[in-house]
């Protein structure tokens, strides 16, 4: 999943969020591992929080970067609300939508990266996180 994040690298270099990875292996509701990488400043935390054993991965906005998993789950987001730019990065052959897009981390990752850049471009902010 590193290699998918490195996609969302523009928030450090551009913006001057923090950023920090973490490992949790003892989460709710059983004893997984669990991986957050964080992009943060003053005004809130976007984490995405990737469970291992089930290779699920979630979006999470918190009003301040803890280092306490429950903390950075402070509400779950729907980052796939831009259709458009998602329905972009979906195409396959003669316009269809690709079956395996949702299995590449880094396809979707790239689509997330856009989504992110057209909000800051539009709203000077992304996910309630000011920059």
């Amino acid at each position: 999943m590193q290699y998918a994040v490195k996609e969302l690298m523009f928030l450090v270099e551009k913006y001057n969020l923090k950023f920090t990875e973490q490992t949790f292996k003892s989460t709710p509701f059983g004893n997984w591992v669990t991986k957050t990488y964080s992009f943060y400043n003053d005004s809130g935390c976007f984490t995405i929080s990737e469970l291992l054993q089930r290779d699920e991965i979630d979006f999470y906005f918190s009003d301040v970067f803890s280092t306490a998993y429950p903390d950075l789950k402070q509400r779950l987001l729907n980052v796939w609300d831009n259709n458009v730019i998602l329905e972009k990065h979906q195409r396959w052959i003669f316009g269809l939508k690709n079956p395996f897009f949702w299995y590449s981390k880094k396809k979707y990752m790239k689509a997330l990266a856009e989504i992110i850049q057209t909000k800051i471009s539009k709203n000077k902010e992304f996910f309630g996180i000011n920059v």
